[in-house]
């Protein structure tokens, strides 16, 4: 499952096909803007097509085909807008040199078979001494 960094990005990833949407567990927005008023939607739209408040990166892609996305993503709840609540997402640093994080679901949630686990506690042991941390 994937969570999501940049909310222009991510949607130009799934309609260019390169990330499903349903692979897409979040997409965390710095964008802020209610989808269910088309002015607003309209002014997102332009803005991220046409290069007028930011980099222009659906320039070229297909208004019905975007908004396909960007309605499903609303709709299923996979777009959230820290801004909302008064928080801001990270927008330097991680968020400036990737778009996509991969989110690790435990599979011991899952009711696994003994080989199973023993994969998985290899892969644990495995990215342990690669310096990354799993945790269950």
């Amino acid at each position: 499952m994937k969570i999501g960094l940049s909310f222009s990005k991510c949607v130009k990833d799934i309609v260019e096909g390169t990330v499903d949407i349903d692979d897409v567990l979040v997409v965390v927005s710095g964008t802020r803007f209610d989808f269910t008023d088309s002015e607003a939607w309209m002014s997102i739209f332009d803005g991220y097509s046409q290069g007028g408040y930011s980099d222009p990166v659906w320039r070229g892609m297909d208004y019905d085909d975007v908004y396909k996305v960007v309605d499903l993503l609303w709709t299923s709840g996979k777009l959230h807008q820290p801004r909302n609540f008064g928080s801001y997402p990270m927008s330097g640093g991680l968020a400036k040199r990737i778009h996509w994080l991969e989110a690790i679901i435990d599979p011991m949630l899952s009711g696994l078979s003994e080989s199973e686990k023993e994969a998985w506690d290899q892969y644990k042991f495995i990215t342990g001494l690669s310096g990354k941390v799993v945790n269950t």
